[in-house]
């Protein structure tokens, strides 16, 4: 996004007469977060939901919330107040040619309330607390069978998925501005993957479904992705915002294909990883005690990188390479350097690999 893929980051070089990517790899990195859009916060959410039950039966419903509010709120505070006002500042006054007195644009930048990439984190908190109550008000039945979801529970999700996201989106399209970054046009894929998660978890259960069923949504959502294409392409009405969002068919064929690819590419993402990286090894625990904070720090990170390379003079597909390498490295560098300095118990603990469920 920075030069210039589809959506909204915090320093994006072309809007400063900075240099961006080739047409070509444009529309790929395009493409590429559309994709990603439809399926892998609801992946993450899936996750979440299969992890939750068990925290709350360990630790209690209040204890559990109030963990939840520390963890997940504080970040959210700490980048609401300082964070994102602090990088919009930065950008302004380096790169944007503005020039003045910095603490009236430092408390104009506050009003946006931007969470900037923890917008996730604001969805996975709300949704968080949300099962909570609602399982302090119904408390989970022993189930009846311990089967897998069938295909047509995942058609019903899928279902749920595409009514609830065209409807959001008629009042709230994609990549529209809402307080806090809240995104609320993509609620509906992570409340019902969430829910597919716990679901899956209460009743005792690692995967929401048989490899069986698992095989037939993958199938479909590959299938779903080139009806898509093909019918957008031939028949789309030319304006790229219909199919955003609004009282459109565009928007109504978008939202029934990420019932699917959602619920089918998120299946079988989770199943490889269960599969094939079900086990911790020496040199894979420092990057997942890292990972949180590393995707807290992602933002001045990328920002800083991104500043540091503006005036060099070379094509923005090499400066994309040099800040995707150095984001992802420099981020978890720093977040491991904070789990060393502040974590609990983590240089005294063998780096031996276990088994995760």
């Amino acid at each position: 996004m920075t030069y210039g893929a589809a959506g909204t980051w915090v320093f994006e070089s072309g809007d400063v007469g900075g240099s961006t990517l080739a047409s070509v790899t444009e529309i790929l990195f395009s493409v590429l977060i559309g994709i990603g859009v439809m399926f892998a916060m609801g992946l993450f959410m899936l996750i979440s939901g299969l992890l939750t039950p068990r925290a709350v039966a360990r630790a209690g419903s209040r204890s559990f919330a109030l963990s939840r509010l520390a963890r997940l709120g504080l970040p959210i505070v700490i980048y609401v107040v300082l964070v994102m006002p602090l990088l919009g500042v930065l950008v302004a006054y380096t790169v944007g040619g503005r020039s003045g007195a910095i603490w009236p644009y430092y408390v104009s930048l506050l009003e946006n309330l931007s969470t900037g990439p923890l917008w996730f984190i604001v969805i996975l908190l709300a949704i968080s607390l949300g099962y909570t109550a609602w399982r302090q008000l119904i408390p989970p039945r022993t189930p009846r069978s311990r089967d897998g979801f069938s295909d047509r529970d995942l058609a019903v999700a899928a279902g749920l998925i595409a009514a609830a996201s065209f409807a959001v989106r008629i009042l709230w399209p994609l990549d529209s501005g809402q307080y806090l970054d809240a995104h609320v046009w993509l609620w509906p894929q992570c409340a019902v993957l969430f829910g597919l998660g716990a679901l899956t978890a209460e009743r005792g259960l690692q995967n929401p479904t048989s490899a069986r069923v698992r095989r037939h949504w993958a199938t479909g959502s590959l299938v779903a992705l080139v009806i898509l294409t093909l019918v957008l392409g031939i028949a789309g009405s030319g304006d790229e915002h219909d199919v955003l969002g609004g009282f459109h068919w565009e928007a109504l064929a978008l939202a029934i294909f990420e019932g699917v690819f959602a619920i089918g590419m998120s299946l079988w993402v989770l199943g490889i990883f269960q599969r094939h990286c079900d086990h911790e090894r020496r040199f894979t625990r420092p990057l997942s005690r890292s990972a949180y904070g590393a995707f807290i720090l992602q933002a001045p990170v990328l920002v800083g990188i991104a500043l540091a390379l503006h005036e060099i003079s070379i094509p923005a597909d090499a400066k994309f390479i040099l800040l995707a390498a150095g984001g992802v490295c420099t981020s978890f560098a720093a977040a491991w350097l904070l789990v060393i300095m502040f974590g609990k118990g983590t240089s005294s603990r063998p780096l031996q690999a276990r088994r995760v469920g």
